[in-house]
């Protein structure tokens, strides 16, 4: 994987990050996963791919929910000792395995999987379509995969690229059409999707309301901006989520038999 890409995965792993944005560390949080999870329509004890799966919120959440067998996957090691602590006490240990790895070179067999899920990461991943070929190939014929990312109309503006971009790895987020013609090109057809936008206002008046309680980043250690920069971030970022530049869509995708 990239430094690029190591560098978002090393970016959600830290303390003040996790604080601000929650367990979930997307936009939604655990009842988008729901939906995300539920929008497969997997059987109980089906095989689950979680891609870049974070603290393991989600992975923890299907086990419990659905007694599948899940496979998590992140190339953070500090997020997956936090998500293996999660799963001890969520005593569903024995239902995950965590494993270090990126997106684009898994060391799972072929034809694994009945699904896989993938939330905010496809747009961090350096090489998509890579990433992408990948999630197909661990992929049984018929299987689904569903992922929930950021999705840029429009690209963003050139003084506000350098600190958003990077800071919130948004920066190299594509077109609907651009995710739908990637996972097309992997033999994953996109059989539904929708706008899940009014997540990224959930979120932002989440961060606003964290900052005016608590001034949670004032201080804070490895935080790349002040607390005066961040309100201002908060409201440009508000700004092209209203005008549509910046989206969050939902989409399921299926494996050609």
């Amino acid at each position: 994987m990239s430094v690029q890409a190591a560098c978002c995965a090393d970016f959600y792993a830290e303390n003040w990050v996790q604080d601000l944005l929650g367990d979930s560390l997307h936009p939604g949080g655990i009842d988008l996963s729901r939906r995300l999870w539920r929008s497969l329509h997997m059987p109980p004890g089906a095989k689950v791919l979680d891609v870049a799966c974070g603290t393991g919120t989600t992975a923890v959440m299907i086990a419990k929910e659905s007694r599948a067998r899940v496979v998590a996957i992140d190339f953070g090691g500090k997020n997956l000792a936090r998500a293996s602590t999660r799963a001890r006490e969520a005593r569903v240990a024995t239902q995950i395995e965590f494993v270090e790895a990126s997106a684009t070179d898994m060391p799972l067999a072929s034809s694994l999987f009945d699904a896989a899920i993938c939330e905010c990461a496809v747009s961090t991943f350096d090489d998509k379509p890579a990433a992408a070929v990948e999630i197909a190939r661990v992929l049984r014929a018929g299987g689904k995969v569903a992922i929930s990312d950021m999705v840029l109309t429009a690209p963003l503006p050139s003084d506000l690229a350098p600190i958003l971009g990077p800071w919130t790895c948004v920066g190299d987020a594509r077109p609907l059409s651009g995710y739908l013609e990637i996972f097309a090109a992997a033999g994953l057809g996109a059989i539904s999707a929708e706008n899940e936008s009014e997540t990224l206002h959930e979120m932002l008046r989440h961060i606003k309301r964290k900052l005016v309680v608590g001034g949670l980043m004032a201080g804070a250690s490895g935080a790349p901006v002040s607390l005066t920069e961040m309100r201002d971030l908060l409201r440009r970022s508000r700004e092209l989520v209203d005008a549509g530049t910046v989206q969050y869509w939902r989409v399921v995708f299926e494996k050609s038999p």
